[in-house]
């Protein structure tokens, strides 16, 4: 049994969010993790804006939203085929940027509809992992915008 999860979670996720001295009541971090279809990501609402936490709260739905979306598209005519499995006809880069952009547009629309403002941002970190059905490993993804970060942390490190 163990082994059978090590193989279906190849990943551990971990997370840790503090909230500003400034604000310690509001925490305006979001997080996703997807860990079947290998997909996480961290939103840090911009303090300096109005509402960093509706901003980042929206990007992260956003995003997760998208991801089921073309997940659902790459699918079609396919059972259990996730990213994670299999990313021989999957362009993760463009896959990441659309989101992104997407949830940018969710931020100034929707966020900015539920925040009373247009003074909301958010940073984003993102990663996704793959597995190319020829070759041993897998392939990490990422993308970023802002001051948040994306470690890679090895075993061995």
């Amino acid at each position: 049994m163990q082994k059978q999860v090590l193989e279906l979670f190849p990943f551990t996720y971990a997370r840790r969010t503090i909230a500003c001295e400034r604000h310690p009541n509001r925490n305006e971090d979001s997080i996703l993790i997807d860990e079947l279809t290998g997909l996480a990501a961290v939103f840090d609402g911009v303090g300096g804006s109005a509402a960093g936490e509706i901003a980042s709260q929206t990007a992260a739905r956003a995003t997760q939203q998208g991801w089921k979306r073309i997940l659902a598209q790459q699918q079609q005519g396919r059972k259990n085929h996730t990213p994670l499995d299999h990313c021989d006809n999957f362009d993760l880069c463009t896959v990441m940027q659309d989101l992104i952009l997407e949830a940018d547009e969710q931020v100034r629309t929707e966020g900015a509809r539920r925040a009373g403002t247009d003074d909301l941002a958010t940073t984003v970190a993102l990663v996704a992992f793959c597995r190319h059905p020829n070759k041993k490993g897998y392939t990490m993804v990422y993308a970023h915008v802002g001051d948040s970060r994306v470690y890679l942390l090895r075993e061995q490190d």
